[in-house]
């Protein structure tokens, strides 16, 4: 006999609901901290964050979906179709991916960010209502007007995590913990209140107790599953500081050594292509970069070139020492290139040379002068010699 559940506002595991808060806000500030490696790192580095960042976004609202339905107590048994469960952990995955993705590449974009949280918060739904289709052996019918309600808060909730994460003037300096900490617990209240809202929107039909299919998943296997992947956002959070603390270690050792130096300094990948300069190559430069690849300023500055003694180059009508050095281990195949200003010593030998041959009234070659250019007649036979 079918009959509809009772209301489920009264039927919901206080502790599971609040582990579902952390879980949702734990989700959001590590999206927020892995943006900015996103950003500021080389392209194959790129991939790998935002790989991590669309997981750990995903699973952890996943996660946050699942407990929150493993806190509502249903009045009767149930089980999840496991095939659902899979794929709308999936769904959520993908769709941070392609938001991330696509905001990434021009993060001063509008379209683009308008994408991709469009992206995002309709994968977040969708995961929610896969995930509640999952729900088994019960019928669900939905409330129209709560669900586009859910929706556009899942499109908001992403909007925010996207501006925060690519678009905020506090990403290229690096975002204070407290101030993530505060966006993360506003976004999770987006995230959460998806959820409940989209729970709102839900009616359940009773079908009586039919046995669990093997294929699918009770709630205690369930229970676990979700727990598991809790401990890995977690790990992913974990790893996350200790990478955040890494990179700004190497933001200090790279600003107060390479950008203190008053030679020119840059480090080039294994195409040549420029990672990192120091103010004074930009200086050098004209102010900013005209090319993306180093051999374009001189045909001299190749990936493989050896340089021990150093190779004289003409820039913007600057004479340089270059010199060389490889970066090689721990995967790394790059290049420091040390820009040393030979300009000034030059123009002095240059004019000290001019001073010597040439008289200082008249700006005519002298005594010494002559005498070179005979004793260059006299060793090369010369018929003649010029002044």
């Amino acid at each position: 006999m079918e009959h509809s559940l009772a209301s489920m506002h009264s039927h919901h595991n206080t502790y599971l609901v609040v582990l579902s808060y952390v879980i949702a806000t734990m989700s959001a500030y590590v999206s927020i901290d892995l943006a900015r490696r996103v950003m500021y790192s080389s392209r194959t580095a790129k991939y790998v964050w935002l790989i991590a960042g669309a997981g750990t976004l995903g699973i952890g609202i996943w996660s946050m979906h699942f407990i929150a339905m493993l806190a509502f107590q249903f009045p009767v048994p149930i089980y999840y179709d496991a095939v659902l469960v899979v794929l709308s952990v999936l769904i959520a995955i993908v769709g941070c991916f392609l938001g991330f993705t696509i905001i990434s590449r021009n993060t001063k974009s509008s379209s683009r960010f308008i994408l991709s949280g469009i992206i995002m918060g309709l994968s977040i739904a969708a995961m929610h209502y896969v995930g509640m289709a999952a729900v088994k052996p019960v019928t669900i019918t939905y409330n129209l007007l709560l669900v586009i309600v859910s929706i556009v808060i899942a499109i908001s909730a992403s909007w925010v995590a996207i501006g925060l994460g690519f678009r905020s003037s506090n990403t290229a300096q690096g975002m204070p913990f407290g101030l993530k900490a505060v966006f993360s617990l506003i976004m999770a209240v987006a995230i959460a209140g998806m959820h409940y809202t989209g729970m709102a929107a839900t009616q359940f039909t009773d079908h009586g107790h039919p046995a669990v299919p093997a294929s699918d998943m009770d709630t205690s296997l369930l229970a676990w599953i979700v727990a598991g992947l809790t401990v890995l956002v977690f790990t992913l959070f974990f790893f996350s500081l200790i990478f955040d603390r890494v990179w700004k270690r190497k933001e200090i050792l790279q600003k107060t050594l390479l950008d203190s130096i008053a030679d020119g300094i840059v480090i080039t990948d294994q195409s040549g292509r420029i990672l990192h300069v120091n103010p004074a190559f930009l200086q050098l430069a004209g102010g900013h970069l005209k090319h993306p690849h180093l051999q374009q300023y001189h045909p001299g500055l190749v990936p493989d070139a050896e340089l021990p003694s150093g190779l004289q180059v003409e820039l913007n009508s600057m004479v340089f020492e270059v010199k060389r050095r490889p970066v090689i281990g721990e995967a790394l195949h790059q290049s420091l290139w040390l820009f040393h200003d030979l300009t000034e010593r030059i123009q002095n030998e240059r004019q000290i040379t001019y001073m010597a041959y040439h008289d200082a009234l008249t700006q005519l070659p002298n005594r010494h002068r002559v005498d070179v250019v005979l004793n260059e007649w006299r060793v090369h036979n010369q018929s003649g010699a010029s002044f």
